[in-house]
């Protein structure tokens, strides 16, 4: 290898080694967006990728977004999306129902003319597993309405069995009363009313003789 290679190798390592580097954290199934963004009006549109493993001297290592001038041309997942405006620089990677098999470095590079010009952005993804949801019983407070109501219907299932018991009660001293009343026998008019009947018929017997 001669200097000029040697020198060129060590810049491109420099290079490589000052792009920025961010930690992002999600949580397994949720939505997570790496942000990456360069100016159209100063660079104009440009090829970009989006690699894992970050990024070469020259090219994203393990390409899995790759945009020319304003169109996708490449994409390995359909959870890998671009929701951003790309005509107005917007190349930020969203990823959707994350796990850990995502988690690892990721690049984002732009490609911007002139020499060791192009943009890096390197993100340190962290996934963590989803808490177990725990579910709780919920109590349940009745309102006063409610506890009126209970009310009244205790007070309903003891008051209507005493009432019919009453009601049986009366019903059935009548009867007795009804019974006794036909088998009294009837009162004698007594001895004065006896002589008198017989001094009546007495007297009929003399007219008859006469």
């Amino acid at each position: 290898m001669d200097a000029c290679s040697f020198w060129l190798s060590v810049v491109f390592l420099l290079h490589a080694a000052a792009a920025p580097e961010e930690m992002i954290e999600g949580t397994a199934g949720d939505v997570l967006t790496l942000p990456c963004t360069y100016s159209v009006t100063e660079h104009g549109l440009t090829t970009m990728c989006w690699g894992q493993d970050g990024c070469s001297n020259l090219y994203c290592n393990k390409v899995i977004v790759k945009v020319d001038s304003s169109a996708v041309t490449e994409v390995t997942s359909d959870r890998y999306r671009l929701l951003g405006n790309i005509t107005q620089g917007d190349v930020s990677l969203t990823i959707t129902n994350v796990t850990k098999s995502d988690e690892g470095q990721f690049c984002c590079r732009v490609e911007v003319p002139g020499w060791f010009n192009d943009k890096m952005v390197n993100y340190i993804v962290s996934i963590k597993e989803r808490d177990p949801v725990t579910l709780f019983p919920t109590r349940i407070t009745p309102s006063p309405s409610t506890n009126v109501q209970n009310h009244f219907q205790n007070h309903t299932a003891v008051i209507i069995p005493i009432f019919i018991l009453l009601t049986t009660a009366v019903i059935m001293l009548i009867a007795c009363r009804c019974i006794l009343k036909m088998k009294k026998p009837p009162i004698s008019a007594g001895p004065m009313a006896e002589l008198a009947a017989s001094v009546t018929q007495t007297e009929e017997n003399l007219y008859v003789t006469e």
